[in-house]
């Protein structure tokens, strides 16, 4: 082992913890200089056919030592791999989990965890290999869920694809009934005379109180106003009858409530069940930003602003001058087409540009950019 190595390995070692892949990790990862070492492994059940995950790691590592080999002829980034290696024999690898991709340089190591089934590799480029973990990345793996009922709210909190429930904090009202006496109803009530001649607002029956649309927005008001004390600036996916969801969004003053919802009554869902429906609302919300974003390029007047395929895309990016990259769903078979359009979302990340991925057969090209000059 070289003195480099010796020099990078003391402080980064005890850094491979795993995290979730955010937009914030793939934008430094982007900028990182080579050689890049990506290596992923996918989920493992205790059991599972595919054989020992600790020989699996130890594979890739050989087939990522290679290709390391071939562009060190100097010996420089000896014993690069070695950490990597040793996770091989760390406890409780064998015992299977979620999957997880190591980046490597010779001055960075970090470990993040991956929810969808991404294939096992290894891969040492000029860049890391990012263009696979584009929807792992720009979908939210942190958030608050709300299902909305007159009858019952119900909150969860959701991290890494598993959710639980949560209790309400004590100043929301948890059903429609329990707002009854709020302030804010009477307050407006009063201010524009009511439907009494005391300036309130009385409702006659139970019924009367859960139908009213007036008393349904004070309800949520109050949820609003309080809930949103309490979500860490988090984003709140919100669930329940799509009238009353678009009703909640509409009046509320929380700053994070993303475009993706989910349809119908979730109290009786299984967690694992909501997890899912969850991750389904967010995988659409960034397609249809992907297609949203295509649209805009096809209907962009001046086409100075816009590159299609693999080649003049690429060429842009090295200039620094996407703005908007849509990346088509599909994994190219070529394996130096796979690494343009990797490079490409490299260089557009690392520039400050924003990816979208969009189905194939909406973008038979591979790549699509709105340039910012």
């Amino acid at each position: 082992m070289t003195a480099a190595a010796n020099d990078t390995k003391t402080d980064i070692e005890t850094k491979p913890v795993t995290r979730p892949l955010d937009p914030a990790a793939m934008k430094r990862l982007a900028s990182e200089g080579g050689p890049c070492i990506t290596i992923a492994v996918p989920p493992r059940h205790p059991g599972a056919a595919e054989g020992s995950r600790n020989n699996q790691i130890r594979s890739l590592v050989h087939a990522a030592q290679e290709q390391l080999n071939a562009r060190d002829r100097a010996g420089q980034w000896s014993g690069l791999l070695d950490a990597i290696l040793e996770l091989a024999g760390a406890e409780g690898m064998e015992a299977g989990g979620r999957g997880f991709v190591i980046f490597r340089t010779p001055s960075l190591l970090e470990r993040y965890e991956t929810l969808d089934n991404h294939p096992a590799c290894a891969v040492v480029g000029d860049h890391f290999l990012l263009a696979p973990f584009i929807p792992d990345a720009f979908t939210p793996r942190d958030y608050f869920i709300l299902g909305l009922s007159r009858k019952r709210l119900g909150l969860y909190r959701c991290g890494n694809g598993e959710c639980r429930k949560l209790e309400l904090p004590a100043a929301v009202p948890a059903s429609i009934e329990a707002a009854e006496g709020f302030d804010p109803m009477e307050y407006e009530a009063g201010r524009s005379g009511g439907a009494g001649g005391d300036g309130t607002v009385h409702f006659g029956t139970r019924t009367d109180r859960d139908t009213a649309p007036q008393y349904l927005k004070y309800f949520f008001d109050a949820v609003d106003r309080e809930l949103g004390k309490c979500l860490e600036g988090k984003p709140l996916l919100l669930a329940g009858v799509h009238e009353e969801v678009s009703a909640y969004r509409l009046n509320s003053r929380y700053k994070h409530i993303p475009a993706a919802e989910i349809r119908g009554n979730v109290e009786s869902l299984p967690l694992k069940e909501l997890a899912a429906r969850a991750a389904e609302a967010f995988g659409r919300e960034y397609q249809e930003a992907g297609e949203e974003v295509l649209t805009a390029w096809h209907e962009l007047k001046d086409r100075n602003h816009t590159v299609l395929g693999i080649a003049d895309v690429l060429r842009v990016a090295r200039q620094g001058r996407i703005h908007k990259l849509c990346v088509a769903a599909r994994a190219e078979e070529d394996a130096d087409l796979a690494s343009s359009v990797n490079a490409a979302v490299a260089l557009t990340l690392a520039n400050g540009g924003n990816i979208f991925s969009v189905t194939a057969d909406r973008l038979p090209q591979s790549l699509a950019a709105i340039l910012r000059y």
